[in-house]
This record gives structure tokens, sequence and C-alpha cells, in this order.
């Protein structure tokens, strides 16, 4: 197998700064170090947090209110991140949420550096305490302790429920979710333990392996029927069980049970082309992630798979849309991580 292109180009930037965890927007990137302050880099610094140039597009960190080159304070104490197409959020070691990028629409703020979001409950009440961040492709979702879940952001192609539109910077609840919220069902459950999504679709995971699903349409719900909700309102779909993570491109969805099984669905134009029903896609799989138009994956024996939109040779060579599961051909064998 070829040595991957990015293998050559490391930079030493994180060197003394090592990293917990990285987040990608369209080209841009954010990270966290060991100190919880975070790094934004790419083509674009308005959408990273750092609203300014910086040579060779180098990553620098992101400041409060100002630029990164400003006098605001470094934003520090930053658990866990995550993004939508221009925009990036984190919470914070005291339960704040912290966003910025490019504009309220898609999660971003209207300021340089990052801001506090509003909307938001007290943190230090008792179930308030934000505990899940996962950014789509226009809204944030953040799920609290006692199982509510709000959201940011959210202009059109957004990948909320029916009835819910673009809030900008002040997050709102998602009352269509409430009644599989923890504090609602209780500890025996189902409650939820996840939420992601695409444009026009979404999914919430509940704490024991099922799935609601939602979408624009019958035709991004996974075939679920509509008998019991209609495509835009949340509801069980049958077919999908045991799941323990998820991942949503644009246009499609990859769940992982706890065997190891890899089942999916997509949209009519999903550039994977999954189908549009939930099945299976893989067996023996440890790991999935997503792109805007693509899916990579791991199986338990350490080889890389994945299919969908293949322009810059995400999945490897040879380019082009990959419509059926294919090895990577890259070398990424040092990525390995234990089944």
């Amino acid at each position: 197998m070829a040595a991957p292109p990015w293998r050559a180009g490391r930079r030493p930037w994180c060197r003394g700064f090592p990293i917990r965890q990285v987040t990608g927007s369209s080209r841009n990137a954010n990270a966290i170090d060991a100190t919880g302050q975070v790094w934004g880099w790419g083509s674009f610094a308005d959408r990273d947090g750092t609203d300014g140039a910086a040579p060779a597009n180098s990553p620098r960190r992101i400041r409060i209110g100002t630029r990164s080159g400003g006098a605001g304070a470094l934003l520090d104490g930053v658990m866990t991140l995550s993004s939508t197409e221009f925009a990036g959020a984190g919470i914070r070691a005291d339960g704040t949420v912290w966003h910025w990028g490019s504009s309220e629409e898609y999660g971003g703020n209207a300021g340089s550096g990052a801001s506090q979001l509003g909307g938001l409950p007290d943190p230090t009440s008792p179930g308030n305490r934000p505990i899940y961040i996962k950014g789509a492709s226009t809204n944030f979702f953040l799920l609290l302790e006692n199982g509510d879940v709000y959201y940011w952001g959210g202009t059109t192609a957004n990948s909320l429920p029916s009835g819910l539109g673009g809030v900008g910077a002040r997050a709102a609840r998602i009352p269509s979710l409430a009644p599989w919220a923890r504090h609602v069902v209780g500890e025996a459950g189902p409650y939820i333990v996840a939420v992601d999504g695409g444009r026009d679709m979404g999914a919430a995971m509940l704490s024991d392996g099922q799935v609601l699903t939602w979408g624009s349409n019958a035709g991004r719900i996974g075939g679920r029927g509509t008998e019991t909700a209609p495509a835009s309102e949340p509801a069980i779909n049958p077919g999908l069980a045991g799941i323990r993570s998820m991942r949503f491109s644009f246009t499609g969805a990859l769940f992982l049970d706890g065997q190891g099984g890899l089942h999916g669905y997509g949209a009519p134009d999903d550039q994977a082309a999954l189908p549009l029903v939930a099945g299976p896609i893989d067996t023996a799989v440890s790991l999935v992630t997503a792109g805007q138009d693509f899916f990579l994956w791991q199986r338990v024996d350490g080889t890389f798979w994945g299919r969908g939109y293949n322009p810059d040779r995400a999945l490897g060579d040879p380019r082009g849309t990959q419509a059926a599961n294919r090895q990577v051909s890259w070398d990424l064998s040092p990525l390995r991580i234990p089944a």
C-alpha cells in the first residue's frame, strides 16, 4: 500500500501541546490540546475562530472576543468540541458552551474569536450540565444530563425535526425529542444518549440501542414508514437495533452495533449509495467516521474501508465516487485502534 500524502507534510506545531481531539468543518479544523485550549487552522479564518490570516494557514489558539492576534483571553478548559460546515463549538469544564465561526446561521457567532452561547439553563443546577455536543450540517445538537436536547444555528438544509428553524446564536430546546428525555422516562429508559444529522435528515440514539429517525420526506428516514409518525417527526426505526454509535454524512448515515455489525441508510441522492431502507453494510467493524459525502470505517483486522464521494482521495486511489465498499488504498496501519 502507498503512504498517504499527508504523512510527509506533518507539522511540528503541536509539539509540547499533545492533542486530545480534532474536528473538521468545510476546509478548516479545530483541535483541543492537553490544557483544554482550542486551536484553529485552515483556508478560511472566519470559520475556525482565529479570524485572521496566518502564514501557510498555520494553527493558532482561539481567544475570547478577539482574533487570535488580539488581547482577549485564551479559550481554555474545553473538554470536547464539534463543528458544522462553517462553525465550531465546545463544552467547557464549568459546563458553559462556547462557539465560534462564520455566521450565526451555521451555529457560529457574529463577532471575532469565541463567545459564550446563550439560551441554555444554568449548568450548575442539577440535570442542566451539558454532556454531549455534535455539529451537523448547519446546526449543533447539545444533550444535557437530564436528557433534554437543545440546538442552535439551523439555517436551510438543517437536521431538525418538524416545526423548527434557524435560531442563530441562542440555543432552543427540541420539544419533539422530550418524550425520550432521561428525566421523563427515568433511569430504566430508553432515553436519548446521542443525536446527529445530515441535510434534511437526523437521528437520535437511545440507551437500549434503538434509533429514532426523521427527515424532510419519506426518502430520508431509513425506510421506517410513516404509519406511527410523519417523516418529519421522530419515530423508532425498526431496522436498527443494538446500536452503539452513529455517523452522518450530508445525505446518509452509518450505525455500528455492539457485535461489530455496520448498518446504514441514505437519501436518494446519497453519494455513498446507501440503501433507502436501513440495512447491513459490513461486518467485523470496530469504528466508523464520516466526511461531508463519504464514510470511513475500520474492521477488527485493522484494515480501513470506505465509500462515497472521493475527488480528493480521502478513500485513496482511484479518485471518483465509490458506490460500494472499498478498502482504502493508503497504508493507515499507524492509526489502528485495538478492537
